[in-house]
């Protein structure tokens, strides 16, 4: 099997850095791709750029669980990864590290290279808890219902 395009092994970890235009389902598309290849070549850690991709909009929480979960699927507990993104895709309760970790995937999600591959090449640092406060999450209630809303609110702690 070919490496994929920007794919370049380095000393202790891989690394791909996706570059390019479109949708969040594209840009996932090739990272599964990447992951995929890293597990079949016996690669174990793996740092994935994305800063170099656009994309209309951030992902929303379905997305993200999809993504999480497909992530976790294709590494099969095999592929430890460290993701970089732009600050504004970051999910400040970390949802989707939590959804992947969940399914066997150890991985991070952060907003600099160098955290990234830190995190990545620290054998101790196998998880990352998430930056949320436990009391910082309120589930909000309709009243006239009394049943959950869909969403989780999250104050700032």
């Amino acid at each position: 099997m070919k490496a994929p395009e920007h794919f370049e092994v380095m000393e202790g970890y891989c690394c791909y850095r996706l570059s390019g235009h479109g949708h969040f389902a594209e840009a996932a598309s090739k990272i599964i791709e990447v992951i995929t290849f890293s597990r079949d070549q016996g690669m174990r850690n793996l740092l994935i750029d994305t800063t170099g991709w656009t994309c209309h909009e951030s992902p929303d929480f379905l997305e993200r669980f999809n993504v999480a979960k497909t992530f976790a699927e294709a590494a099969r507990s095999k592929v430890r990864l460290a993701m970089v993104v732009r600050p504004e895709m970051m999910d400040p309760y970390e949802f989707e590290v939590t959804v992947a970790r969940n399914r066997g995937l150890v991985g991070n999600i952060l907003d600099s290279e160098k955290d990234a591959l830190t995190w990545l090449l620290d054998p101790d640092c196998s998880i990352r808890t998430v930056s949320a406060q436990p009391d910082a999450l309120r589930l909000s209630v309709n009243s006239s219902s009394g049943s959950p809303n869909a969403a989780i609110e999250g104050r700032a702690g």
